[in-house]
């Protein structure tokens, strides 16, 4: 035996109990019997085949879970040394890996590739030579060659196996935090960087991307470069890769009758991803990550998303489908989107809620004015309070054919006299149903700039604290293509669907800690209202300043 033995991780043997527990999300998430399903419909009709693989998809899945808990690169070489090195003789045969410890490095790397390609072949939407850099003939052969109903139904079918397994997690201990959530989740994409940097010269034709399904992300305007002219767009900062959606549960949120906000803290697990190249389609990839929220039995409520979607994405894309779901709209505008949005039947919708059309003009244009710097903070909480009493009341959520039925703000006197020439419906008669293509794009859940939006609106960090989370350097580092370095669309949707799957689980186990170690839950507590405390230039205070700031965060806590 060497000295150099035993001195690192990758030499440490995984006890068994480690990996029957890593097994267990597997088969709970129900995706081994669809995939199985779904190669049976592929065979249909073919002759019995060669000899069955000796690696179940079970067994590959297992172990390239077990390398993302541990956060290192899902490598096929650190897979066979795991398989080799790392199971005791149980475990190998846990996994149905029978006389795996008698065959060389070699004989498993390639059992274990044949079986990621075997697993990956019959939900893969995107299949296309992997092995070679195609020339652009050859890519434009194969992109004319799918069946684009056929590439959406089968990409649907993916995510929804690929979703089942990222819920496993999300319902792990016991599914204790999953039973308590009241239905707020929030989503944004995120860049995932493939290879191939240079993407594909669809211009020229002169060079195609090793990663041909995998787009450009600019990071400036609408992340497409439509927006950015071609003058510029050369020396824009941009990355190759492709769009991570994430759907995170965020805390528990109430808005009382008295206007008061309560909260309940809730560990921020994703329960639905979305794939796609970069910046290519937000608003669908939004809706495949969030389809998986009612796909699980949870309840469905409020739908927190930055200007991509509610703003940015076509309404038949986003919109009509989050609706039907259920999600309700929290959100913010771009400039040229805020004042008035629409009207219908004499209710003019102002910043995504409708109101009286007697509200002042300089009530209706109150965020506007203020972006384009015409009034002051100040003036502009002021106003936007004074919409209130011009505020219609909802009177009922959106039925079956997503009609809602709002009542006219009440109190107004001479400010709405219902007898006047150009009063319209609203006014005269009192409450009207607005059907949900009208003012569906725009469509706020609360108020624009009122006290609950922003409480509520402040729920969608959590979704960008998944984003960080996964992309820490020192932890998962999804966003580093060289932990990555197979090929495929698909392929790399399910390593990102597994390192998802190690982070959630690494957040409910924080979540226990904090229960059952009440020293430690205050600790956290107090460093987050540290944080939230600190100025923004605190790295230029002194010992004696930051000292101040956190005595008096301990006594207030």
């Amino acid at each position: 035996m060497s000295d150099l033995d035993y001195l690192g991780r990758h030499d440490t043997r995984l006890e068994f109990q480690r990996v029957v527990n890593a097994a267990r999300f597997i088969d709970q998430s129900g995706a081994l019997p669809k995939l199985a399903a779904l190669r049976a419909k592929m065979r249909a009709g073919r002759g019995a085949g060669g000899r069955p693989g000796s690696v179940t998809d079970r067994a590959i899945l297992v172990v390239l879970f077990l390398l993302a808990t541990e956060h290192e690169a899902m490598h096929l070489t650190l897979a066979t040394h795991t398989v080799r090195r790392r199971l005791d003789a149980a475990s190998l045969r846990y996994l149905e890996l029978h006389r795996f410890d008698e065959l060389s490095e070699v004989q498993v790397y390639h059992r274990l590739a044949r079986a990621l390609q075997t697993l990956i072949a019959p939900c893969d939407p995107f299949r296309g030579p992997r092995r070679k850099r195609l020339t652009f003939a050859e890519y434009e052969q194969l992109v004319n060659s799918r069946d684009i109903e056929a590439v959406e139904r089968l990409n649907d079918v993916l995510h929804e196996i690929v979703n089942d397994l990222v819920f496993s997690s999300a319902n792990a201990d016991g599914g204790q935090w999953i039973a308590q959530t009241d239905g707020n989740f929030a989503f944004d994409g995120t860049l995932i960087k493939a290879g191939g940097g240079r993407g594909t010269d669809k211009k020229f034709g002169r060079y195609v991307s090793s990663e041909p399904d995998a787009s450009i992300y600019f990071r400036d305007g609408d992340h497409s470069g439509t927006d950015i002219s071609a003058g510029k767009k050369k020396f824009a900062k941009h990355a190759f890769g492709f769009e991570l959606t994430l759907a995170t549960m965020t805390d528990n949120f109430r808005v009382g009758r008295d206007g008061e906000v309560h909260q309940q803290e809730m560990p921020h697990v994703v329960v639905g991803i979305g794939w796609d190249g970069a910046s290519r389609a937000p608003g669908r990839n939004a809706i495949r990550a969030l389809k998986s929220v009612p796909a699980h039995g949870l309840p469905v409520n409020l739908g927190l998303g930055d200007r991509a979607y509610y703003s940015g994405a076509k309404t038949e894309h986003f919109h009509v489908f989050a609706s039907a779901m259920g999600f309700k709209p929290v959100t913010e505008y771009r400039v040229d989107q805020l004042g008035k949005q629409d009207d219908y039947r004499g209710a003019l919708q102002v910043d995504g809620w409708w109101y009286c059309s007697t509200m002042p003009k300089n009530l209706i244009s109150a965020t506007k004015d203020y972006k384009d710097g015409l009034i002051d903070k100040k003036t502009r909480n002021k106003r936007v309070e004074a919409r209130r009493k011009y505020a219609a009341i909802r009177k009922s959520r959106p039925d079956s054919e997503g009609v809602t039925r709002w009542s006219h703000p009440v109190n107004l006197g001479h400010r709405c006299n219902p007898d006047r020439k150009d009063a319209d419906l609203f006014c005269t008669q009192k409450t009207i149903s607005i059907p949900l293509a009208a003012g569906l794009k725009h469509a706020q859940e609360f108020q624009f700039e009122s006290p609950e939006w922003k409480a509520a609106y402040n729920l969608r960090t959590t979704v960008e604290q998944a984003n960080g989370g996964l992309k820490r350097g020192s932890t998962h580092n999804l966003g580093e293509k060289e932990k990555r370095r197979l090929r495929g669309r698909t392929a790399q949707f399910v390593l990102a669907a597994l390192v998802v799957m190690a982070r959630n689980i690494e957040l409910l186990r924080l979540a226990r800690r904090k229960q059952e170690d009440v020293e430690f839950a205050k600790s956290v507590a107090r460093k987050k209202e540290l944080r939230k405390s600190m100025p923004y230039n605190s790295a230029r205070m002194n010992d004696d300043e930051r000292e101040e700031i956190e005595k008096a965060m301990a006594a207030r806590t």
